[in-house]
This record gives C-alpha cells, sequence and structure tokens, in this order.
C-alpha cells in the first residue's frame, strides 16, 4: 500500500464506521425506549439480528437493485447515459442502511440501560412539564447523552474491522487492504502485514480493553433496577418492530421474491451438503467450547479478588481479539498452530479461529451472569465453604444452565456464519463460508437467494432460542409497576 492510499483508507473506514454509529443509535432509540418497559418475553427479539450474519442482510437490501428490478433497470439507463456512478452510490447507500439497521440493536441494549436507571417519577415530571414532545426528547437526550455516544463508538469500533459488507458495496477500507495484503503475501511474510495493520490493532486494543473493562466490573448485591411496565403496543413498540422488520424481515422477504424456483431451496442441500456438513460440526464444537468458556469465566469472576483481576484481564483480552479483522485472527492462528503436523490441515485449526473470534461472547455472558449472584448469597456460598468449583457449580451454575447453553448457542451461531477468519485457515474441500463468499462476489442470485432463506431463516429461529435462554442476563426479570 502507498503512504496516501492507507490513511486515505483508514479515514474512508472511521468516517463509514462512525457515519453508521450515528445512525444505528437515531434508529436504536424506539428500541431503547421499548427495552426500558417491555416485558422480556417480547424484548428478547431486538436482540435476534445479533445473530445473523450481516453480509446477508445486506445482500437482501442490495436485491433492490439487482438485474431485472425496477430499480436495477433504471441504475442501469443512468449508468448508459453517463451517470455511471449511480449503480456503485446506491449499492453503498443500501450497505449503509443495511448495516445500520442490524446494528441498531447493540446501541438499543447500550442506551437502554441508561434509560432504565432514569426513576419512573423524572420522566413522569418530564411528561406533565414539558408539553412539547421535542422538548421532551430533547431532555431524554440530554440525559442519555453519555450512553448514546457509547453506543456510536462501539458501534463503530465493531465496523471498523469488518470487511465484507463494505467490499462488496466497492467500499474502500483499511480492513480490505489488510486482507489484500494478505492473500497476495506468501506465509512467511504475514508478520509484516500484521505491523502495517497497527491503526486497527491499536483501536482494537484500546476499545476492547475499555469495553471489556467495564463488562469485568462485577458488582454483586447491586440492587435490581425497577422496571415500570406498560401493557399494550404503544409507538416505540411500533418503532421497534419496524426496524427489526427491516432489518431481517424485508431482506428474507427480497430473497424469497428473487428465487426463480423453490427446487432451488431443495438443489441447495443436494449441491451444498457436504459444505453444510462440515461448518455444522466445526460450530457444534465452537458451541460446546463457548458454553465451557462461559462457565469457566463465571466462576472466575465470582470468586476471590486475585482470581476475579486474572479473569478481568482474560476478557479485555477476548474483547480486544473480538473487535480484530477476522483475517488477522484467522492468520495468527494459521501460522502459529499450522507448524504442528497433526493439525496441519485439520479442521481443529478452523475450531481454534472461531473459537479465539468471537470467545467474547461467552466471556461477557460469564461476567454478566456472575454478575447476577447477590453479595449475600455469595458471601453465605462462601461461608459454607461454596468458592470450590464443585460448590460454585452446585449453588450457582446449576440453575443458570439457560444463559450458559445460550451463550454456546450464539457463540457457534457466529461461527456458522463466519468467513474472514475461516478463509485463512480453511483446509482443503468443501466448506459453507467458501460458497457464501462466492455466491456474494459472483452475483449467483439464486444460489445466493436459497443459501440465505435457509441460514437466515433458521438462523433467526435458533438466535430466538438462544436470547431466549440468555434473557434473564440481559433483561432481568424484576419488579415493576404495570400500568393500563
Amino acid at each position: 500500500m502507498m503512504q496516501g492510499s492507507w490513511i486515505a483508507h483508514l479515514v474512508n473506514t472511521l468516517a463509514w464506521s462512525l457515519g453508521i454509529g450515528c445512525a444505528a443509535a437515531v434508529l436504536a432509540w424506539p428500541m431503547a425506549w421499548w427495552l426500558r418497559r417491555a416485558p422480556a418475553r417480547a424484548a428478547i427479539w431486538v436482540c435476534t439480528p445479533l445473530l445473523v450474519p450481516n453480509y446477508l442482510a445486506y445482500a437482501g437490501w442490495g436485491l433492490l437493485r439487482a438485474p431485472g428490478s425496477w430499480l436495477g433497470d433504471r441504475l442501469e439507463a443512468a449508468a448508459q447515459g453517463g451517470a455511471r456512478w449511480a449503480p456503485v452510490f446506491t449499492g453503498q447507500a443500501l450497505a449503509f442502511v443495511g448495516l445500520a439497521l442490524w446494528c441498531a440493536p447493540i446501541a438499543a441494549i447500550v442506551v437502554s440501560i441508561r434509560l432504565r436507571s432514569i426513576d419512573g417519577s423524572v420522566i413522569e415530571s418530564l411528561r406533565l412539564d414539558t408539553p412539547s414532545l421535542f422538548g421532551r426528547a430533547r431532555a431524554l437526550v440530554s440525559m442519555c447523552w453519555g450512553s448514546l455516544v457509547a453506543a456510536i463508538a462501539l458501534v463503530a469500533l465493531l465496523m471498523t474491522g469488518s470487511a465484507i459488507p463494505l467490499h462488496l458495496a466497492q467500499v474502500q477500507t483499511f480492513a480490505i487492504d489488510v486482507w489484500f495484503n494478505l492473500d497476495n503475501t506468501p506465509p512467511a511474510d504475514h508478520w509484516k502485514v500484521w505491523l502495517s495493520a497497527w491503526p486497527l490493532v491499536l483501536i482494537a486494543m484500546v476499545g476492547g480493553w475499555f469495553v471489556g473493562g467495564r463488562a469485568g466490573r462485577v458488582d454483586p448485591g447491586a440492587s435490581s433496577i425497577t422496571l415500570e411496565r406498560r401493557s399494550g403496543l404503544g409507538g416505540s413498540a411500533a418503532g421497534s418492530l419496524l426496524v427489526l422488520a427491516a432489518g431481517v424481515g424485508v431482506p428474507l422477504v427480497l430473497f424469497a421474491t428473487h428465487l426463480g424456483s423453490w427446487r432451488s431451496m431443495r438443489g441447495f442441500w443436494v449441491l451444498n451438503w457436504r459444505a453444510v456438513q462440515q461448518s455444522a460440526g466445526v460450530a457444534a464444537v465452537v458451541c460446546a467450547i463457548g458454553s465451557s468458556a462461559a462457565l469457566l469465566i463465571a466462576w472466575g469472576m465470582s470468586g476471590s479478588e486475585w482470581r476475579a483481576g486474572i479473569i478481568r484481564n482474560v476478557v479485555r483480552a477476548l474483547v480486544v481479539v473480538g473487535l480484530l479483522p477476522g483475517v488477522l485472527v484467522g492468520s495468527a492462528v494459521g501460522r502459529s498452530l499450522g507448524r504442528i503436523d497433526w493439525l496441519a490441515d485439520s479442521w481443529l485449526i478452523v475450531v481454534a479461529a472461531h473459537v479465539l473470534r468471537f470467545a467474547f461472547v461467552p466471556a461477557l455472558v460469564g461476567c454478566w451472569l456472575a454478575k447476577q449472584e447477590p453479595g449475600a448469597e455469595r458471601d453465605l456460598r462462601w461461608l459454607e465453604g461454596g468458592d470450590s468449583f464443585a460448590g460454585w457449580l452446585r449453588s450457582v451454575a446449576v440453575p443458570a444452565w439457560g444463559p450458559l447453553v445460550g451463550a454456546g448457542l450464539a457463540t457457534g451461531l457466529l461461527s456458522l456464519h463466519e468467513i474472514e477468519s475461516a478463509v485463512q485457515v480453511m483446509p482443503p474441500g468443501e466448506s459453507l463460508p467458501r460458497q457464501i463468499l462466492q455466491f456474494l462476489h459472483y452475483s449467483r442470485l439464486e444460489e445466493m437467494s436459497a443459501a440465505a432463506l435457509w441460514l437466515v431463516g433458521g438462523g433467526v429461529i435458533l438466535a430466538g432460542l438462544s436470547v431466549i435462554l440468555i434473557r434473564p442476563l440481559i433483561l432481568p426479570r424484576t419488579a415493576g409497576t404495570v400500568k393500563p
């Protein structure tokens, strides 16, 4: 990369990441307001889009400009008339919207934590004293300004290391430069590419260390937040459902309408059965490791201060790795484990890359699980000798089996959809990530639509199950006032 080129691409990456973060924060506001008072059984669906691959969400919206569509024909005519920028600009706009919709639940969760901490009497006084809707909104935004900035920063962190969706939209980003350089550099010289990627590594280290540190602050015995519960479908709930439908439902409908024949649904399994089998096997192993990791993290965080301090730094490191570009993680794993003879060309390397890439998910669940144990119960467990692993397992982990299983299931789903790290360590043969990447690159709409319907549709069901299991940690059951 030339000096000016990488600087321009880095600035472009930061601009796109911050722009997507701001758009996601705006879209997240109705969901955050709904999460403040929604029953957990309804609000869980806010989280499910996070486990659907963002590149397929973008590809669904991209079908609006497919050849033969109303928009596609007009973009082709515009390009032939001299406006060659129009198709590229439209694709980039659709990528921006699709990624903002996908990231909106992340921002909503961050902002909702602040909204739930605002006393109901304060909000009621605001309703009475400020008749203007704009005035109330401005006051609420000022009270949540810190959480809004945190939500924008978190989304921007995730987008900075993301390569595929923006690459498909022909956006020049630093992560794509890193991927390109890795593919065109001999494995022995990959360390030069790692050094050249220092801006992304630095951003991931600073952001991940801060996020992991905040997540690792366990405060047993913290008072529960009382939620203001209301029944009925209010404006915030309707807005939330609209954003969720735009993020997941609309891409699914577009994939279905662009399916030339429903026989392609069966054809997907005929042509890709071995690839799905291989990837599902990797995901199952990653799922088991994810549940085990959440268990160990929760136990470590629930123990003595020195043990919790060690685990807290482990969580920080895992979040840092999770924010790195996946191609860097895959390359590092491939170079380190690929030298071991019995691991060379083994799917165990893919498992290791996926575990390292997504271990931050069970790590965060483990931290939240440790935080849910009241301080009085933890002190009693210690007095009764329950600080041993067996005692903690009996008194804390067994009753909390749902979040542990859900953490593993979420990690396995992310593994099933992972492309970036997988392409760096994948042994020869068929694989689902390689097939999906070919569908996306070569615009094989029929095959991509069939694959997306199976992956996104089935993924939503499994994602909903995993979030249902993790639900007690995301939205703790607390006593609330029900208003008609």
